[in-house]
């Protein structure tokens, strides 16, 4: 029994502890932020309408858009119009910072805290991407993402010292927070699935497919193929509530990560949920191999030589 708890717990320590490879994270990073940067940049060209008074949410009311058991113990969001414009360039300058890989964990804390301040201020226009980008901001603010892919490793004239192993044990927490939310994210919406009647029999996707007020094209064509319309909607159930156990069995990592580009590919696609999309999909970076990448920055590098 002493030889399985002892197992248990070097096991535990190797797992959150012991020095993971950060090429992953500055790809995660770099996919991620500009994903945000861009969904920004969007709500950037109608800051009055959504962060000001002289929209359609007064400061006042910011809160009491949520249930009163759902508002945050500590709340705090810009309310004059100068402040919001110029706390929302910061934050689009902290997640160019992100991008470029500059100030990597100062860059990952000042946009958490804006982002954090933006979604108080209105969650009237707050939807999944904004959830779960909060989630994936905190950890980034643990690794030292931008060990690799900055532009400031190209103006270091002199080799960068090894990094701590302080550093290292809390960058590899970084990397698993990530890892572990995207988990609990897919297998929590895979048990609350299974709570309506439409995924048992089937017919749940249909329920999206022949909606046309929020399907970005015309796809009630596929209600002459009843079977795969239930192929596709037991899929989905299956793979997000198994999620959580297959993504670390190696030998097949591949293909469940494959599966789930494909599910965000169709989801942006078909109800334009484009940012939502690409955030869970940059996540995806952190369980890839490093030597995997590392081999195709090294042939990308190759071929811009040539």
């Amino acid at each position: 029994m002493m030889h399985f708890i002892r197992a248990f717990i070097k096991g535990w320590d190797q797992f959150f502890f012991a020095p993971v490879s950060m090429i992953p994270a500055a790809v995660f990073r770099v996919v991620f932020s500009a994903t945000l940067l861009a969904m920004y940049s969007f709500r950037f060209a109608d800051w009055r309408f959504y962060f000001t008074d002289a929209g359609f949410l007064k400061s006042g009311e910011a809160l009491e858009v949520l249930p009163e058991a759902l508002r945050p113990a500590i709340a705090w969001y810009p309310t004059g119009e100068m402040s919001v414009w110029f706390l929302h360039l910061v934050f689009l300058f902290a997640l160019l910072g992100l991008i470029l890989g500059v100030f990597g964990r100062l860059a990952a804390l000042v946009s958490f805290i804006l982002h954090l301040a933006f979604m108080q201020r209105n969650f009237a226009i707050v939807y999944g991407a904004d959830i779960v980008a909060s989630f994936f901001l905190f950890a980034l603010i643990f690794m030292d993402n931008s060990r690799h892919l900055s532009v400031l490793n190209l103006l270091r004239k002199t080799k960068e010292r090894a990094p701590s192993a302080v550093n290292e044990i809390f960058s590899t927490v970084g990397v698993r927070l990530a890892q572990i939310q995207l988990c609990i994210i897919y297998g929590y919406t895979g048990l609350e699935k299974l709570k309506g009647p439409s995924w048992w029999d089937g017919t749940a996707v249909w329920a999206v497919l022949g909606n046309q007020q929020i399907m970005m094209f015309d796809a009630t064509w596929l209600k002459s193929f009843p079977l795969l319309i239930a192929f596709m909607t037991h899929s989905t159930v299956l793979w997000e509530v198994y999620f959580p156990a297959l993504v670390w069995i190696r030998p097949i990592r591949k293909w469940v990560l494959l599966f789930g580009i494909f599910l965000h590919g169709m989801i942006a696609v078909s109800v334009g949920l484009v940012f939502f999309s690409a955030i869970m999909v940059s996540v995806y970076f952190l369980f890839v191999s490093p030597h995997w990448l590392e081999n195709k920055f090294h042939s990308l590098k190759r071929r811009l030589a040539a």
